[in-house]
């Protein structure tokens, strides 16, 4: 700043807040918030570790065993936040927290990066306290007209579902098969498909509406349970894609069993072609990966982790010793 005969003092203008569009606003918000959380360790550690490790965009999920440690974990939430400047807008449970108001048996949208209209996000059902889907596909005026399909618009569609748990996984590698077919035939971003590519992809998204219907269990545990659980963990493969897929088996005692989805994962095969038991061994790998995921944020003790293929080629392969292993593509 260049000054010449005046001598006085410039005046100095902080910001308490940041402002909103700018582009260092996000990491800013998230240093400061990070700063908060660990200048709250001391008093608060609970509270301090749910702000640094629990908070997805600008949401608090996390989950405690009774309403005492809720009540109490919201309370100390506020406290530690409230050094830093912030401030909890609500407070959404599936049960009635002291102190806090909430909204019953209300539909909250959990987990969206657009307007209601567009996005195909997680529902939570406070009553049932289940996850949903609420599927709503765009109705192109011309619907029916197959020749108005094209690979930007069916990507558009797809990439609308929001699915960070794999609760529908099934469904989603069907579409992306077909993108992958697409993307074989070298079809254009805004090239009209032929009417009988049209009609498949339309019975597609008419399936897609089914996803409505889904729901899952938000909590990993039943209410009543006998001692720690099994995580299962399963893999397989066909020729156009490979998955995995991740449970917990509870014991709740007379030999009767409660099993909760935990998280699942799917990819194409490549286009350069391989064996079935290469993808089976695709398949095992990313079940491997996605324990190691599972594992680093999952609080819950479990008795044993069984993995499961029907591969036995795999099996063979994976016990194979590692300097005898130069023969294969890749090592799990």
């Amino acid at each position: 700043m260049e000054r010449y005969a005046d001598r006085q003092k410039p005046d100095v203008f902080m910001k308490t807040v940041v402002t909103f569009g700018d582009k260092p606003a996000p990491a800013m918000a998230q240093i400061a918030l990070k700063r908060t959380a660990e200048e709250g360790k001391k008093d608060h550690p609970q509270a301090s570790r749910v702000i640094e490790q629990d908070i997805y965009m600008d949401d608090i999920c996390t989950s405690v065993m009774t309403e005492d440690e809720a009540s109490l974990l919201t309370q100390d939430i506020d406290e530690v936040l409230s050094g830093g400047g912030f401030k909890v807008k609500e407070w959404m449970s599936n049960a009635a927290l002291r102190g806090k108001t909430s909204e019953a048996n209300k539909e909250i949208r959990m987990v969206e990066n657009q307007s209601d209209e567009k996005v195909l996000g997680t529902v939570w059902n406070q009553r049932e306290d289940e996850f949903s889907y609420r599927v709503k596909p765009e109705v192109h005026p011309l619907m029916g007209a197959a020749q108005m399909w094209t690979k930007r618009k069916i990507l558009s569609r797809i990439a609308g579902i929001f699915d960070p748990t794999g609760f529908a996984a099934a469904f989603l590698i069907k579409a992306k098969i077909g993108m992958q077919r697409l993307w074989e035939k070298g079809v254009g971003w805004d090239e009209e498909l032929p009417v009988e590519v049209s009609s498949e992809w339309e019975r597609l998204f008419q399936e897609m509406k089914a996803l409505n219907d889904v729901t899952f269990q938000r909590s990993l545990s039943p209410p009543q349970f006998q001692g720690n659980p099994m995580l299962c963990i399963f893999c397989d493969a066909s020729e156009m894609a490979f998955g995995a897929c991740v449970y917990l088996r509870w014991e709740l005692g007379d030999n009767e069993y409660d099993v909760r989805f935990v998280a699942a994962k799917s990819r194409v095969a490549p286009l350069k072609r391989l064996t079935l038991p290469r993808l089976e061994l695709q398949g095992a790998v990313m079940a491997a990966k996605l324990y190691a995921a599972i594992k680093e944020e999952m609080t819950l003790d479990v008795d044993s982790v069984v993995f499961m293929t029907d591969s036995m080629i795999v099996l063979g392969w994976i016990h194979i010793k590692p300097g005898n292993s130069s023969h294969l593509f890749l090592q799990g």
